[in-house]
């Protein structure tokens, strides 16, 4: 009972000193926080790139379970885990998370294309929409002689 009177006190002493805006703003900044799976070193954050590229995030084995592009990898990557809790999805992804690695690219454009070839390539789990599709069509010009 002795902490939850200390709780009380304290939020009565932080509704004194601080408006309701400060309160609603520092609470939000406190909970959007990305909390990195335990499985993961938190020392790979400050290695992730603040640049454009694309991030592999790997299981319990060699193959890559989802495969992503982002105009700024770190700020990117942190996203998947700071929704952990919002999302199945990404609390999904999170758990399963093993190792994460990137490769960097000119531009965003570059990452485009680097993501698309390596989902078609290495197919991961948690990619559906750009896998292989063998309904593909094709265009012959033919040279008419005009």
């Amino acid at each position: 009972m002795a902490d939850a009177q200390l709780i009380h006190q304290f939020w009565q002493r932080a509704q004194d000193d601080h408006s309701a805006e400060v309160i609603a703003q520092a609470v939000k900044e406190l909970t959007a926080r990305s909390s990195l799976p335990s499985h993961l070193d938190a020392a790979i954050v400050d290695e992730l790139p603040e640049g454009s590229g694309v991030y592999l995030f790997y299981g319990e084995n060699a193959l890559p379970i989802y495969v992503g592009k982002a105009k700024n990898i770190r700020q990117r990557v942190l996203s998947h885990f700071a929704s952990d809790h919002a999302s199945a999805k990404e609390m999904s992804l999170a758990q399963q998370v093993r190792r994460i690695d990137w490769i960097e690219t000119p531009g965003e454009v570059a990452a485009l294309l680097k993501e698309a070839a390596l989902i078609k390539e290495l197919q991961p789990t948690l990619n559906r929409q750009l896998r292989r599709n063998n309904d593909l069509c094709s265009i012959v010009l033919e040279d008419q002689g005009k």
